[in-house]
């Protein structure tokens, strides 16, 4: 691992083989596939994993259950919208109450 930041930090993402990495680490080329499929697997070895529970976790709480506030488009729920927007005072029904 630390031979290839080395190499990516001297040489740039794309330039760096994995050839080179494995000759910099003193291993094979067969070596560092059997612990690694790619570059991108080097440097984010449990990417897959993180988004696969991420998918999960939002998959388990339902479409009905969000932390989000409904919205109107009154000026008071779209505080992000450009100044030059005019959007209508709050309603009865909006959801800013």
């Amino acid at each position: 691992m630390d031979a290839a930041v080395e190499l990516f930090d001297r040489n740039g993402y794309e330039p760096t083989t994995i050839a080179g990495i494995a000759a910099a680490a003193e291993i094979g080329t067969r070596t560092f596939f059997n612990y690694f499929a790619s570059k991108e697997e080097l440097l984010f070895p449990e990417s897959d994993a993180r988004v696969v529970t991420a998918i999960e976790a939002i998959a388990a709480r339902g479409a009905k259950k969000t932390t989000l506030r409904p919205t109107c488009s009154c000026a008071r729920c779209r505080p992000w919208a450009p100044r030059t927007t005019t959007w209508p005072a709050a309603s009865p029904s909006c959801a800013c109450g």
